[in-house]
C-alpha cells in the first residue's frame, strides 16, 4: 500500500568527508543504501576498537511507524564493511542510543512510538545480542533522548518528560514536547532518582493550555575533556538550537540546598 503518513520508508543514509578537520568536505555519498534507514546518533568507537552506528528501519504500512525495527550496525574495519544486529521483539523501540559501561557491557535507550515509557536493553558480548527492550521509570512522548555517561561513571538522559499513555497498545503522535530533563541513574538505568530540569519551556498548564506551550525537543548531550556537561536542544518550536553547559554537581544541586534543620518560618 501507499504510506501517506510520512516518507521516512524512503530514506537513505549518507555520508561527507573531511580530511582537513572540517575545513572542507566531499560531496555526499550513500552510506547505507537500505530505503527506510533513519538515525540520529553518531558512529560510536567501543574500547575494543569496534564501531556501532545505531539505526532504525521504517516500512511502507498503516502503522504511523509503529512497526519501526531498531538496529546495530557493526564494523571491525573502521567502517570499510557493516552488518547489521536487531533488537529482539523491538517494533517502535527507536533512536537507539548505545551507552559503553565497561568494555563489552552495553546499554541502549529508546523513545518509544507508544508515547509511555523510556526504554533499555543489554549487551554483554560488545552489541552481538541484546536484551528485548523494557520499559523504564521515565516517561516518553514518542520524542527524540540522548544517553551518555558522565564524569562518575553515572548514567545520565536527555529527554522530554512528558507522557499520555502507559500501555504499548497503539502509537501516539503528541504535540506537547515542553520541558527538557536531565535523569541520572546510579544502577546502570534500572532507576533514576535524580532529575533535573535543563529547559523549562513556557510554563502553560492545564489540559486546555498545553499546546500553548512551544516545542522543546530533540536533545543531545556530551561531556568535554574538562568534565563540563553540553546538551543542544531545538529551542522554542525550531526557532533556534540552544547550547547548556553545566557541571555533574549542578544536576543534584546539593551544594545549594537548605539544610533540612533550617527553619523557613523563622
Amino acid at each position: 500500500m501507499q504510506e501517506t503518513f510520512n516518507l521516512q520508508h524512503t530514506s537513505v543514509v549518507k555520508v561527507i568527508r573531511s580530511t582537513d578537520d572540517g575545513v572542507s568536505w566531499s560531496e555526499p555519498e550513500t552510506l547505507f543504501d537500505r530505503e527506510g534507514t533513519f538515525c540520529r546518533q553518531p558512529i560510536q568507537v567501543l574500547s575494543h576498537g569496534t564501531w556501532v552506528h545505531t539505526q532504525w528501519l521504517c516500512f511502507d504500512d498503516d502503522s504511523k511507524n509503529g512497526s519501526d525495527q531498531p538496529i546495530v550496525q557493526i564494523s571491525a574495519d573502521q567502517g570499510s564493511t557493516w552488518r547489521q544486529v536487531e533488537f529482539p521483539e523491538a517494533a517502535g523501540r527507536v533512536h537507539p542510543n548505545i551507552v559503553e559501561l565497561e568494555p563489552g557491557r552495553l546499554v541502549s535507550l529508546f523513545r518509544s512510538r507508544f508515547a509511555d515509557w523510556v526504554y533499555l536493553s543489554r549487551s554483554e558480548d560488545g552489541g552481538e545480542t541484546w536484551t528485548v527492550p523494557e520499559a523504564t521509570e521515565v516517561p516518553n512522548n514518542n520524542a527524540g533522548l540522548s544517553a551518555f555517561r558522565l564524569p562518575s561513571g553515572m548514567l545520565a538522559l536527555v529527554s522530554n518528560e512528558h507522557q499520555v499513555a502507559t500501555n504499548p497498545n497503539e502509537v501516539v503522535w503528541p504535540y506537547e514536547r515542553m520541558r527538557i530533563v536531565i535523569a541520572v541513574s546510579n544502577d546502570e538505568g534500572r532507576t533514576w532518582p535524580v532529575r533535573r530540569v535543563i529547559e523549562p519551556g513556557d510554563g502553560f498548564v492545564g489540559v486546555g493550555n498545553l499546546r500553548s506551550n512551544r516545542r522543546q525537543e530533540y536533545p543531545h548531550g556530551i561531556v568535554d575533556a574538562d568534565g563540563l556537561i553540553h546538551v543542544v536542544y531545538a529551542y522554542s518550536s525550531r526557532r533556534a538550537i540552544r547550547h547548556m553547559v553545566f557541571d555533574e554537581d549542578w544536576i543534584s544541586g546539593v551544594e545549594d540546598q537548605v539544610h533540612t534543620d533550617c527553619k523557613l518560618w523563622g
